[in-house]
């Protein structure tokens, strides 16, 4: 995680959206005068105060001292050739990839990836966890797979989703493999806690909201024996 901050950090925006709390009118019609803000949005509803959203002006913004584009395009684009020169070598017993992660069909006596534990190296992520290896795998789409490991124990990503355990009980590693398997047009309502500003009231409040999730493989096409090739292969 501090790794991930800290490549991320150097190709971050850094002219964000800024919010401000404004009680003196002079200040808000200065804020307005000044070429430099570029005001996004302004909440009048309190009557003492106004809620000001805005960013610097693109063409009077400095950038940071702190960040360098080439930098963080040099750590990705590395990454992502590190990571094909062993997606050759491993080549059809890839099952799933992701930018820094492989996983794939482990054969005896054919070529493995080599592990470590410095920056740079891949690192067994299963060993980790208590187990040896993945028994059963499957992949609903991008970010969106589940596996069950030797030990019996079993595990779920999914992208846009809170995974706790009130979620859980409707996407675990049962229901998506029996959409993959049995049918992929099945889909699963999953309640999600969301926190929202209610700016009318100046408080932040909890709301259950309803997701849909389901199968959604949309990049490659997918054959039946479930490999996939690129659009025009």
């Amino acid at each position: 995680m501090l790794f991930n901050s800290f490549w991320g950090r150097f190709g971050m925006n850094t002219n964000k959206t800024q919010y401000k709390v404004i009680s003196d009118p002079l200040e808000w019609f200065e804020m307005v005068s000044d070429d430099q803000y570029v005001i996004n949005n302004a909440d009048f509803s309190h009557p003492n105060y106004v809620q000001v959203f805005y960013s610097t002006n693109e063409d009077m913004h400095y950038g940071s001292t702190q960040t360098s584009v080439v930098l963080a395009a040099f750590v990705t684009c590395h990454a992502r050739l590190k990571l094909y020169h062993e997606l050759k070598k491993i080549d059809k017993r890839v099952l799933y990839l992701d930018t820094d992660s492989i996983i794939y069909v482990k054969v005896p006596c054919m070529y493995d990836p080599p592990l470590g534990d410095y920056l740079g190296d891949f690192t067994d992520e299963v060993k980790k966890k208590g187990a040896n290896h993945i028994t059963e795998f499957m992949s609903a789409g991008p970010k969106n797979y589940a596996y069950k490991m030797d030990n019996g124990k079993t595990g779920c990503t999914v992208k846009g989703f809170l995974l706790n355990h009130i979620s859980s009980l409707v996407v675990n590693f049962d229901s998506i493999r029996e959409i993959v398997l049995n049918d992929r047009e099945k889909k699963l309502q999953v309640e999600q806690l969301k926190f929202t500003r209610d700016k009318k009231n100046w408080f932040i409040k909890t709301d259950i909201v309803s997701k849909m999730y389901g199968f959604v493989y949309d990049k490659r096409v997918l054959l039946d024996s479930f490999y996939t090739l690129p659009y025009g292969y």
